[in-house]
């Protein structure tokens, strides 16, 4: 808040007997009418100005989804044909049957982890002055 203070004063004399202005300064008769006296009359004025100003601050917090990128997709198309062979020879030492279960549950689970989305976290923040 910024304050402006301006202060103004006057000074105005004047003779008491024929009521002519005179200077501030002046001692002794009166010019005009050659009596003694004056009055004096002081005037003063003050102004106050203020300045406000406010500030404010707006948040706003969302989330967005993404898909995942290729380097994503081709990691788990890689981990996926490694899987296919582990299931391969674990079909050759423990069964068909287990090496294809093997093989299938791990190819869907990185097929459905590799379609998920990815949140992410947005925080926007505008500032008024």
């Amino acid at each position: 808040m910024d304050r402006q203070i301006e202060m103004a004063n006057e000074l105005r004399c004047w003779c008491q007997q024929c009521g002519r202005e005179l200077e501030p300064s002046h001692t002794g008769k009166c010019p005009y009418c050659g009596k003694t006296g004056k009055n004096c009359e002081v005037t003063a004025s003050v102004a106050i100005g203020l300045k406000v100003s406010a500030s404010a601050t707006k948040t706003r917090s969302y989330f967005e989804w993404f898909n995942r990128d290729v380097r994503t997709i081709v990691g788990f198309t890689i981990i996926g044909s490694v899987s296919t062979i582990a299931g391969y020879f674990a079909g050759k030492a423990f069964g068909a049957l287990i090496g294809l279960g093997v093989s299938l549950a791990i190819n869907v689970t990185l097929t459905i982890l590799s379609k998920r989305k990815k949140k992410i976290l947005v925080r926007e923040v505008t500032k008024y002055q």
